[in-house]
């Protein structure tokens, strides 16, 4: 037995993916922060999925289900980022107990292998801890282009510390 018959798919429209994202997105990020996701990392993932559904939207079978539909997007998301971080946590952990060289590991070499404004967001961020609004107005991004910079360099860090550790 077949389910029900849908109108042919068609990709949203500008216009109409904009009315989703605006009514929808507040909603993604509540969903995010009810599954525990900080604040920033919410905010970061909630981006990158709405980001994600407006470039697969011609795969989106009910237009009317595009809130939901992101949303599944959006849990996968900080699924995959938990299990990256585990991963990363534990390779860390390896690594103080003197499994691998701390050398690779060293802060100030990982700053300097970095373009200028990434080792200013890194150390910003993570040495100095300021929020990403506040490094935005130091290197004349938005928060939500330094919050994907950040997820950007981290991503290309965490492969280089792999490549290294094996």
């Amino acid at each position: 037995m077949e389910g029900p018959a849908w109108p042919e798919s068609r990709p949203l429209t500008q216009e109409e993916f904009g009315k989703a994202y605006r009514s929808g997105y507040n909603l993604t990020l509540r969903f995010l922060l009810s599954r525990g996701a900080p604040g920033d990392t919410a905010e970061e993932v909630a981006q990158a999925a709405w980001a994600k559904g407006w470039e697969c939207r011609g795969q989106l079978q009910r237009p009317d289900t595009v809130g939901a539909w992101v949303n599944s997007i959006a849990k996968n998301m900080l699924k995959n980022r938990l299990r990256s971080e585990q991963k990363l946590e534990r390779l860390t952990e390896t690594a103080r107990a003197g499994a691998l060289p701390l050398s690779g590991m060293d802060v100030n070499r990982i700053l300097t292998k970095c373009e200028r404004r990434d080792s200013t967001i890194l150390s910003g961020y993570y040495l100095e801890g300021y929020t990403t609004k506040e490094i935005a107005d130091r290197v004349g991004l938005t928060p939500v282009t330094v919050r994907v910079r950040l997820l950007r360099i981290r991503r290309g860090l965490r492969s280089k510390l792999l490549k290294t550790a094996a």
